[in-house]
């Protein structure tokens, strides 16, 4: 084959076709030919090497300015190039390492005790499903103060449950508590944590992301006789707030703006997730789903 379209070629190397425009607009990888006409990319098979080495080592989040430096050296230099890339950010990871570890510690002095009233309950609607999947591998769980969803994975049907029943006794928790040392404790026993792809870094477009091959990959999840470290995240809250927690069987599926739509509706939230639940089934639902709505009273 002479020459490939920026989709096929974009598919074989891959990076999306956004990610080959960038590199073309940065002088990274040109296109062989563009139609004058259409304006339309088009690739030769021997290019596929360079763009298949742009592809790895944006996975591994070298900038596109070294990227180029690297991709123009002489097949002999670049895994020196790229080894010394690699140790100065393994150097710069260890210097950051020492200020997180200094702060955290600094951090964890002060506290965030909260009084958990009994006689304090939102309103909550769940609903899951297991869409075109042959089970359900998702997990939902909705108490008297814990609202939960755990996004299963691989084929094992009663890891995401596992999770969730670990952290059910923090639906009994009562009086004064610490938040912190609280979540910790039982996420400890329980956590399933998705790789972020590096759109935060600016290394992926969101529209990248959401096409990108590996957008479903672990490099840190829930595992049987393993210790896991939870990511926990605490947030001040208002009467008459919403909460929405959702598997990637919701948000992947339904575009945002239309799942915004769906969840800002005022009703309650049992008439909101059958909602996303229609929308969800509308769309095919491709994937098991689950989607969770806790309404805190206006009121306080």
């Amino acid at each position: 084959m002479d020459r490939m379209p920026i989709g096929q070629f974009a598919r074989a190397a891959g990076l999306t076709a956004e990610a080959l425009r960038l590199c073309d607009e940065t002088g990274l990888l040109r296109p062989a030919e563009v139609d004058a006409r259409s304006g339309y990319r088009y690739y030769r098979d021997d290019q596929l090497d360079r763009a298949r080495l742009v592809a790895r080592l944006r996975l591994v989040g070298m900038p596109l300015d070294r990227i180029r430096f690297l991709a123009g050296l002489p097949a002999g230099a670049r895994a020196a190039e790229l080894l010394s890339w690699w140790r100065q950010v393994e150097a710069d990871t260890a210097s950051r390492r020492q200020v997180v570890g200094a702060l955290v510690t600094d951090l964890r002095s002060e506290r965030h005790d909260m009084t958990i009233e009994q006689t304090f309950r939102p309103v909550a609607a769940a609903r899951a499903g297991t869409g075109s999947r042959e089970r359900q591998l998702d997990a939902v769980l909705t108490g008297r103060h814990l609202h939960t969803v755990a996004d299963g994975f691989g084929n094992d049907a009663g890891t995401a449950r596992l999770a969730l029943d670990a952290l059910a006794g923090l639906d009994t928790a009562s009086g004064t508590v610490d938040p912190v040392r609280l979540l910790d404790g039982a996420v400890l026993e329980a956590a399933s944590v998705v790789a972020r792809l590096p759109v935060e870094e600016g290394r992926l477009t969101e529209d990248e992301a959401r096409a990108d091959a590996r957008r479903a990959d672990l490099n840190r999840a829930l595992v049987a006789g393993r210790t896991t470290a939870p990511d926990l995240s605490l947030h001040a809250v208002r009467p008459g707030d919403r909460f929405v927690l959702t598997t990637d069987g919701v948000h992947a599926v339904l575009p945002e703006d239309e799942l915004a739509r769906l969840l800002l509706d005022e009703s309650d939230p049992d008439p909101v997730v059958a909602a996303v639940q229609d929308a969800i089934e509308a769309a095919g639902a491709p994937d098991n789903y689950a989607v969770v709505v806790v309404d805190l009273p206006a009121d306080g």
